[in-house]
């Protein structure tokens, strides 16, 4: 069975308290717990946060609270290093378990399939970390240094047709499974022997602006209806 952490800083900066913020009558993070608890392969779920407020709402639902210290829930923090720290602190009294997932609560339409499903992928290919992923098919630009535009995934001219080109993969961002060890080790969640789990496109959506808890409403409005 699997350790579920989720990474909650109260300081979130495009939405304010956005891991809290109600989607459909019902907390963000919620979402993200309420999924790994229906979870075959999740036996226990800790949400790492320095807020208050998260954490209320995590025990509320079920969840057990690690607080991160203030240095580890800056701008600039990484989700690693609250992993790390939760880890650390319950090294201290108990065994770790053998696998890990870090679950984004920024992306609610996850569902408990998708953790086990992960969970058979590592099993099957003898994996040290598996990537939820989905199909990727578009065309992307950027600026080249004398600021003209250029493609970064594909050639301007000739332009293959899609299925002339390389098959490429979006991550979705919705969690990560590890094995525990080896990310303490390696103070990454990217190491060893990298597998993907391809997701349902129905269900890749990370929430980074207002505009996306708008458009995430609705789909779950739908679903429900």
């Amino acid at each position: 069975m699997c350790l579920a952490i989720i990474p909650a800083r109260a300081g979130s900066k495009g939405i304010k308290d956005k891991n809290i913020k109600k989607i459909n009558g019902q907390e963000l993070i919620a979402y993200s717990i309420i999924s790994a608890q229906k979870s075959k392969a999740i036996s226990r779920i800790i949400v790492s946060t320095d807020g208050e407020n998260i954490a209320e709402v995590a025990l509320k639902y079920g969840a057990e609270v690690v607080f991160r210290p203030e240095e580890l829930a800056q701008d600039k923090s990484s989700s690693e290093d609250a992993i790390i720290y939760t880890l650390n602190k319950l090294s201290e009294k108990e065994k770790l378990p053998e696998n890990t997932f870090m679950i984004q609560c920024t992306s609610p339409l996850t569902n408990a399939e998708d953790f086990d499903l992960a969970v058979e992928v590592m099993k099957k290919e003898k994996a040290d970390c598996v990537i939820p992923m989905t199909d990727f098919h578009y065309f992307l630009w950027t600026y080249d240094q004398d600021g003209n535009a250029e493609g970064i995934n594909h050639n301007i001219y000739p332009r293959l047709l899609r299925q002339e080109r390389k098959n490429q993969f979006l991550e979705t961002g919705a969690f990560y499974l590890f094995n525990t060890q080896g990310f303490l080790k390696n103070k990454f969640r990217f190491f060893g022997k990298i597998e993907y789990y391809f997701m349902p496109k129905e269900r890749v959506f990370e929430i980074d602006e207002v505009e996306d808890l708008l458009i995430c409403e609705n789909i779950i409005k739908q679903r429900n209806d």
